[in-house]
């Protein structure tokens, strides 16, 4: 049986700035679930790839890390 635990893990890049990185790559960049990172694709109708596998560009990241920071503004933390 496979363990399907590792397509759920993010996983370190060998090089962070390359072309693609597959879904694993991007949520350790963007230091977030996988699950996250699939949903934002989703929503944005960006990365695609051949058959299963989901590779994301640059300039999906660009337009992940855009959509990011047009999201909700972060509560202030009372001190």
């Amino acid at each position: 049986m496979i363990d399907k635990a590792i397509y759920h893990t993010p996983k370190k890049p060998e090089n962070p700035d390359a072309e693609y990185l597959t879904v694993q790559e991007t949520a350790y960049v963007f230091h977030c679930s996988v699950n996250t990172i699939r949903r934002r694709l989703r929503a944005l109708n960006r990365g695609h790839g051949p058959g299963r596998r989901i590779l994301v560009s640059r300039e999906d990241r660009k337009a992940l890390h855009a959509s990011a920071r047009r999201g909700k503004p972060r509560r202030a933390v009372a001190a």
